[in-house]
């Protein structure tokens, strides 16, 4: 009689076992399949987040650019991410000539879109006839984008926007003005 209680309970046991061993194999299918969909996920959007960065950087000014009017420097450009919240932007005009280093909110893929809207907003900005001062500029800039964004001022509002210096240089008398935006103005002169 133990015997056969033996060998049913062994019986019973193997078929526990195949039952697990099924789930188990049948779980670890559903499981390599959600991977395979999330790997293949990952690199459309990373994919997409490259391309992302040829566009940011095509917006960008060309080094030649700048270097016409500054030829001794050098421009320190090293995303966090793929993408950057950071950017810098040169515009010509009338001869003088303007140069802004900005750091938008956020970093990755909403940083870079501010950084977009930045360099949009302050080519929309400059492109109108009158000369305008870095004040000017950063007064309609900050307008901008508080209307663009729908910031009301309420305390769930977003907070996004730039940190910014933003310069102009008659390029005829060199004089140069200044304006910014959560940023400091450190002038050196005679090595302090």
């Amino acid at each position: 009689l133990n015997s056969r209680r033996l060998i049913a309970q062994k019986k019973a046991l193997e078929y526990k076992v195949q039952v697990a061993t099924k789930e188990i194999r049948e779980q670890k299918e559903v499981v390599e399949k959600q991977k395979k969909h999330i790997e293949e996920k990952h690199k459309e959007v990373t994919d997409s987040i490259n391309y992302a960065q040829r566009i940011q950087k095509a917006m960008l000014k060309e080094e030649e650019h700048v270097r016409t009017h500054l030829p001794e420097h050098f421009v320190l450009f090293i995303p966090k991410d793929i993408v950057s919240g950071d950017f810098y932007w040169a515009a010509e005009k009338e001869g003088h000539w303007y140069l802004a280093a900005v750091d938008c909110t956020g970093h990755g893929v909403p940083g870079a879109f501010m950084s977009m809207l930045g360099m949009s907003f302050l080519n929309e900005i400059t492109s109108i006839n009158k000369l305008q001062t870095p004040a000017e500029i950063l007064n309609q800039l900050r307008d901008k984008v508080i209307k663009e964004l729908r910031q009301t001022g309420a305390a769930d509002d977003s907070k996004d926007g730039m940190d910014i210096s933003l310069i102009r240089l008659n390029l005829r008398t060199k004089e140069l003005q200044w304006a910014g935006a959560n940023n400091s103005l450190y002038l050196i002169i005679n090595n302090e």
